[in-house]
This record gives C-alpha cells, sequence and structure tokens, in this order.
C-alpha cells in the first residue's frame, strides 16, 4: 500500500506536465497561425513610429 501511492503521485505529476506541454504546443500551433497577421502588425507600428520621429525632427 505504501508503495502504491508513491507511483500514483509521479504517475500524475507525469500526467500533469504531459498535459502543460500540450497546452504550449497548441499555444505555439496558434501563434503561428496568427503569425503573418503579428508581423503586419508590428511593420504597420514601426512605420507609424518611423513616421512620427521624422516628423518630430522636422
Amino acid at each position: 500500500m505504501l508503495l502504491m501511492i508513491p507511483m500514483y503521485h509521479v504517475i500524475h505529476s507525469v500526467r500533469i506536465i504531459h498535459l502543460q506541454q500540450r497546452k504550449t504546443i497548441s499555444q505555439r500551433h496558434t501563434s503561428f497561425t496568427k503569425w503573418p497577421q503579428t508581423v503586419k502588425a508590428s511593420k504597420f507600428k514601426a512605420n507609424q513610429l518611423i513616421a512620427q520621429t521624422t516628423f518630430n525632427y522636422m
């Protein structure tokens, strides 16, 4: 009986780690599918920033 408890604990912790890994993989997948949009947005922001700075220096 004493052997059963640690084994269950180990299996449970491994299961939790596995779930966390799966969650991070799915998050990476969604971020990868959103990646072109974010690149476009960051380029747009960079262009805005450049325009603002050049306008300020003129």
